[in-house]
Parts: structure tokens; C-alpha cells; sequence
């Protein structure tokens, strides 16, 4: 009867995955942040932040920048940068 020695993490191993975590933070490291944002505030204030209420006023309000980024992304990404949208 042999005893298998689980393998234990060694230094190199957990500095590729702190590296992995780094990296992961900085592509969606803004997401994050608005998601721990919208907990947060969820937390502060439950019964009023995430009512229907309040999401329809944040999307009426937001509804015109929204039109206005949508059409000057497809502006950028045909190659024009024109900025006087």
C-alpha cells in the first residue's frame, strides 16, 4: 500500500496565479468597481436603490448620452473621427 503525497503550492505557482488575478483585474477591473458600487449602494439604501422606480429614472435620464455614444461609436469604428457629434 503506497501513500500519495498531495502536492503542495509552491512559491512559482502562486505568483502565476496572483499574475492571473492581476490581469483579470485589469481587463474587467471596471466592472468590478460597478458592480461593487451598485452593492454597495444596494447595501446602504435596499428600499429604495434597485425600485422600479429608481431604474426608470436613471434610464430616462441616461437614454440621450446612450443615443449620442451609440452613433458616434459606429462613426469611430467606419474610421472617422469626427467629434462634432
Amino acid at each position: 500500500m503506497t501513500i500519495q503525497k498531495e502536492p503542495t503550492r509552491t512559491g512559482a505557482m502562486m505568483a502565476q496565479q496572483s499574475r492571473t488575478a492581476g490581469r483579470v483585474l485589469l481587463q474587467s477591473g471596471t466592472i468590478v468597481a460597478l458592480i461593487l458600487l451598485i452593492l454597495f449602494f444596494f447595501a446602504m439604501r435596499p428600499d429604495t436603490f434597485l425600485s422600479f422606480v429608481n431604474i426608470r429614472n436613471i434610464l430616462y435620464q441616461i437614454s440621450i448620452l446612450a443615443i449620442i455614444a451609440g452613433a458616434q461609436t459606429i462613426v469611430m469604428v467606419v474610421g472617422d473621427f469626427d467629434l462634432s457629434v
